[in-house]
């Protein structure tokens, strides 16, 4: 697995899922880290757990965004919050 630099963030569960976010593609991996899939591209930030489930991205390249999964495999672009 080649993460293109270093490793931006790792977000482990207790489910034993990890989401990986290196400088070139999302990872996630189901088997607490023994291997990964690559489940999209970087999206250059830190990845955070949702109290109510799933996971959230917020970006910052160029324009603020959110990005939302509810598994870590499958990534919805939500677009810009309202900020006053």
């Amino acid at each position: 697995m080649d993460l293109g630099g270093p490793l931006l963030s790792l977000l482990p569960t207790t489910e034993g899922t990890l989401i990986l976010e290196s400088p070139t593609a999302t990872w996630r991996s189901t088997d607490g880290g023994a291997s990964f899939t690559q489940v999209g591209p970087s999206l250059g930030s830190r990845a955070y757990a949702l109290p109510g489930g799933g996971y959230a991205i917020p970006t910052n390249n160029g324009e603020f965004s959110v990005w939302l999964s509810p598994d870590g495999a499958k990534w919805s672009y939500v677009g810009r919050p309202e900020v006053p």
